[in-house]
């Protein structure tokens, strides 16, 4: 949780002075990059992180396989995006994108040296050690893309904080877990394939086709619609997504390691589910109440076109959690098979949806999101039943207190948002506010997580004392 929070918020932090030095226009052009780097990323791992990860006892024959594997498909995928650049560049009309793409898509390569080292640490639940590494490398490199963007570097300042970040984190997996092993045994390949194949097809058109929605708004629309689409989808993120992949980078190791006792997977996935959805709830929440607040304030007048958006997006935030953790026991289970099915549905829901907003317009869009988002949450979580006998029934009944806490905590914010001017004094009172209402149900209802962390607090207080 230090690990993923702490880098989210170096990065939230560093986010916010580089929007209001740079503007939509320069998150706009890195946000047509981050288009091919997300589907570079899948391919090179080739669907073998997650095979690798479920294994129960990986050998270093597994391990030397794996690495040998990713460091060979980086440099194709980085020769062949190396060359394509000015046909990309040509094709979004951004002369500027050729040379940004060459240099900031080294991190392919640079990440590859060190991938087997991360995914060990991570099978040892080493956390710490993953911590100390990210958190110093997105220090230094904030600092760096900063000073750049001071010194008017403009777009390359956002180019400078990724290669920066990936290139100290590679040294210092190396200095913390010395030693460097690559080889190719067939046998390993095979096994890891074996599994890693349908997460590899899967993977790769879940980048594809949510990169389509940066593609589109892009070209059909403008760079600087991108800027702010790109902002607003980073925030909410910021907030739900990685905040579901900081939890589940600990429990797919742990469910891992009890898939064999269907009641014990069960009764720990309902803790999971409840500790989930109640961090992402309120996270989403918070943020659709104080957009507007939050958006002037803290990113600036520029980015105000940027509030509507951000509140619809926070509304499939709200679903990622559900479709994380069911596709996470998925995994668990090894029934990639189904996931695959599930990304295939998605797919062809995105691109009824471009459709609808070539014709309809950037709001469509980003409604339409929040639709296949929750269509897709359906259809994982009535997975359940058949794995886990976990019904959708009951996994709404142990969402509902966090549902019910995040919607009172939305209109109290909203209110605020509306009524009063915009400001840092208001904004103030928006985040007391939800200190007061998390304090106040927790006390009034113990059972829930919000009591269950008061209660908790409670407790260590009276041993401190």
């Amino acid at each position: 949780m230090l690990d993923k929070f702490g880098n989210y918020l170096m990065n939230f932090v560093v986010g916010i002075i580089l929007a209001r030095l740079l503007g939509p226009q320069a998150f706009g052009i890195i946000g047509y990059v981050l288009i091919f780097v997300g589907v570079a990323n899948v391919m090179a791992t080739a669907g073998l992180r997650d095979a690798i990860i479920r294994k129960k006892n990986p050998s270093e024959a597994d391990y030397a396989t794996l690495q040998l594997v990713n460091i060979c498909l980086s440099v194709i995928l980085y020769i062949i995006i190396y060359f394509s650049a000015p046909s990309i560049a040509h094709f979004f009309n951004e002369s500027i994108l050729s040379p940004i793409i060459r240099i900031y898509f080294l991190i392919i390569i640079i990440q590859s040296f060190a991938f087997t080292k991360h995914i060990k640490l991570i099978k040892k639940m080493d956390f710490r050690g993953i911590t100390i590494i990210s958190v110093i490398s997105t220090v230094i490199a904030g600092i760096t893309a900063i000073a750049m963007a001071f010194n008017d570097f403009g777009v390359w300042s956002l180019v400078a904080l990724g290669l920066v970040n990936w290139s100290l984190r590679t040294i210092f997996f190396f200095i913390y877990t010395p030693g460097f092993q690559a080889g190719f045994v067939r046998e390993s390949f095979n096994e890891l394939w074996s599994f890693g194949s349908k997460m590899l097809a899967s993977e790769l058109m879940n980048d594809f086709f949510n990169n389509l929605n940066r593609a589109f708004v892009g070209k059909v629309f403008s760079t600087n619609t991108l800027g702010l689409f790109t902002k607003s989808e980073t925030y909410k993120d910021t907030f739900s997504k990685n905040v579901a992949f900081a939890f589940i980078s600990v429990y797919f190791p742990v469910l891992s390691e009890i898939q064999d006792n269907t009641g014990k997977l069960k009764a720990t996935y309902r803790s999971m589910l409840s500790q989930l959805t109640f961090f992402i709830f309120m996270a989403m929440f918070v943020l659709m109440g104080c957009s507007k607040n939050f958006v002037i304030n803290v990113l600036g007048e520029q980015w105000i076109d940027a509030v509507p958006l951000l509140r619809i997006l926070c509304l499939s935030g709200l679903l990622k959690p559900i479709i994380s953790l069911n596709t996470n026991l998925l995994k668990v289970l090894g029934r990639s098979d189904v996931i695959l099915k599930n990304q295939i549905i998605y797919n062809g829901l995105t691109c009824v949806n471009l459709v609808v907003a070539y014709v309809y317009g950037v709001y469509a869009l980003v409604v339409g999101i929040v639709v296949y988002s929750a269509v897709l949450a359906l259809i994982t979580s009535s997975y359940g039943k058949f794995m886990i006998a976990y019904s959708f029934t009951e996994q709404l009944k142990d969402m509902a207190s966090n549902f019910f806490i995040g919607i009172t905590i939305f209109v109290t914010l909203f209110i605020f948002d509306s009524y009063l001017a915009t400001s840092w004094v208001t904004f103030a009172l928006q985040i007391t506010a939800v200190g007061l209402i998390l304090v106040s149900m927790g006390l009034a209802f113990p059972k829930t997580e919000p009591g269950r962390y008061v209660t908790l607090l409670m407790s260590k207080l009276k041993t401190f004392q």
